[in-house]
């Protein structure tokens, strides 16, 4: 059976209840979750849709392998195991990524306040050194000013 959207006019299967009116999901502009996701995020689903087709318990760990199904070829097996083996890799080695990246950006934030007049020396407040470097102001290439060599 189709709805005719009230918005639209155009012919859908669903239509949904936002503030008590029914529009269809682009009327409504509404996204899929999925197209909100980072790349991390979408390694943790697969991962966990993986261990839903071999029947891991719920709740169970991501690390987690599951004992092969009862009434599950050993072929279909392997190959699940297979892709979530490969998953797990994918999605540590997405963890690494940003990991090393918040660890540049931290060592690049380090060096900021080497260079930075010691406006918050004698400061007891634990987020004076960021105060101190955004409170000098950014360059469009992100260094702050009082980091600038000026004439």
């Amino acid at each position: 059976e189709w709805f005719r959207c009230p918005g639209c006019l155009s012919r859908r299967a669903v239509l949904f209840s936002v503030g008590g009116v029914f529009r269809c999901r682009a009327c409504h502009d509404q996204a899929y979750t999925s197209t909100r996701e980072d790349e991390t995020e979408r390694a943790n689903r697969r991962i966990v849709a993986l261990q839903r087709k071999l029947k891991a318990a719920l709740g169970c760990h991501l690390f987690h392998v599951p004992a092969k199904p009862k009434g599950m070829h050993w072929r279909t097996f392997e190959r699940l195991v297979s892709q979530l083996l490969t998953e797990h890799h994918r999605r540590d080695a997405l963890y690494e990524a940003g990991l090393i990246a918040l660890l540049r950006r931290t060592d690049t934030l380090l060096a900021w306040s080497e260079r930075i007049p010691s406006a918050c020396e004698n400061d007891r407040n634990p987020h004076a050194l960021l105060v101190a470097l955004w409170a000098v102001g950014t360059s469009k290439d992100r260094t702050p000013y009082a980091m600038r060599d000026t004439p």
